[in-house]
């Protein structure tokens, strides 16, 4: 599975508030064990793939309040544009900031194929800001047709710093299913032939895995 982005209509003139990106969200009990924010802060290295048109882009992790950020850039050259490829950064462990750590947002892992200004900065070190790029980032939105893919993610933990990812396994669908069910579920009731004649039905459904949150609920349909 991949996620895509194809240019439908060019925009070859970025104003300085402009981005495109793909980005993820990391809940703090995912990546406590980091320390970040702390004096132990432990590296991570990110392995993708990527395809996509030559040119430069950015991968950035901001945290929660999007006021520490990191930028690494990586190069498509010519030969290698419109094929899978496989990207491998680093980023140093943070030893500043707030990085949450409990069942709310901690950071957020950015793929930046466009950026304006108001979001460029230096590369390679912890900002304090919200940034995305730098003034080398490619406009990947600036042709339309452009086509960009991102595959086979893996976010690893590297406390040795050997900025070395292991090869990418494809996770357990059981396991997977069970850590998207933290987060968002589907639920089939069936009523038949339950009346009551004060026109209330009450059902009981065990949540497990518990939850990241109370849930609220969304009715999708009902019968008559």
């Amino acid at each position: 599975n991949r996620l895509r982005l194809t240019v439908t209509s060019e925009d070859a003139s970025l104003a300085a508030g402009q981005y495109a990106r793909f980005v993820h969200y990391i809940e703090g009990l995912r990546v406590g064990d980091l320390q970040w924010g702390t004096a132990n802060a432990v590296d991570i290295v990110l392995r993708f793939g990527f395809k996509g048109p030559a040119g430069t882009y950015a991968v950035v992790i901001t945290n929660q309040d999007s006021d520490r950020s990191f930028v690494r850039e990586f190069t498509i050259s010519g030969g290698e544009a419109d094929t899978d490829t496989v990207q491998t950064v680093t980023f140093p462990g943070d030893t500043s900031g707030t990085w949450d750590k409990d069942n709310t947002l901690s950071f957020q892992v950015s793929f930046i194929f466009a950026t304006g200004s108001n979001f460029h900065t230096t590369a390679d070190t912890w900002q304090a800001g919200n940034y995305l790029g730098t003034s080398s980032t490619s406009n990947g939105i600036g042709t339309t047709s452009d086509v960009f893919e991102i595959f086979d993610v893996g976010l690893y933990a590297d406390p040795d710093s050997t900025g070395l990812a292991p090869r990418f396994e494809l996770p357990h669908y059981d396991d997977d299913l069970e850590a998207c069910r933290r987060y968002c579920r589907r639920v089939t009731w069936s009523l038949e032939g339950f009346c009551n004649i004060f026109d209330q039905v009450f059902q009981t459904y065990a949540i497990s895995p518990p939850m990241r949150v109370t849930p609220s609920v969304t009715r999708l349909t009902t019968g008559t």
